[in-house]
């Protein structure tokens, strides 16, 4: 929502294999394409100037970002390892900058980027095999990251948290099928 608690929404704009925005005026939604190049497994967050910005998974498989910035939509590859970006999660820290959460499915384990102020840092979070779909994140008073999500191999729900130096993580919960479809 944005400051007048009017929705907008990110998603895969299907037929054309797009990625579209919509947003309500307070009368009608306006939409617009973003980008013909894929929009899977979106995640959309307002800045504080109500701008929308929007991870997600483009056709080639690479984890990607679009920000509008006033006028048009800045548009950037993360990660293109491969088949990386599926099940994205995006959030800001105090200063504005993404941070987000996403699954390598090359390699099938969870990753993390954030924006530094100048580049793009990203890194293994959980480097067990078939950990990091239905990724969630959230960051602490400290903007230090904090993530759910599946451990599809055991069919667990796990946790990470950075605590400044390192990833701390847990199992919360192995009792039968679980971890699908996480929030944090």
């Amino acid at each position: 929502l944005d400051s007048s608690d009017n929705p907008s929404i990110s998603y895969h704009g299907g037929t054309n294999n797009a990625l579209k925005y919509a947003a309500w005026n307070g009368a009608t939604w306006d939409t617009q394409t973003i980008s013909i190049d894929g929009g899977y497994y979106t995640s959309l967050v307002l800045d504080t100037s109500n701008d929308p910005q929007i991870s997600y998974m483009n056709a080639s498989y690479d984890l990607a970002y679009a920000a509008w910035d006033d006028s048009s939509w800045d548009l950037q590859i993360i990660d293109s390892n491969d088949l990386v970006g599926s099940h994205t999660s995006l959030v800001l820290d105090s200063g504005g900058h993404p941070n987000i959460s996403y699954y390598d499915l090359t390699n099938r384990v969870l990753k993390h980027a954030s924006w530094n102020g100048s580049s793009w840092d990203t890194q293994t979070v959980d480097g067990s095999w078939g950990v990091g779909i239905y990724s969630s994140i959230v960051l602490d008073s400290n903007d230090d990251p904090h993530i759910s999500y599946r451990d599809n191999t055991n069919l667990a729900l796990k946790y990470a948290a950075w605590n400044g130096a390192s990833w701390d993580i847990e199992t919360v919960d192995s009792d039968g099928d679980v971890g699908p479809h996480t929030c944090l």
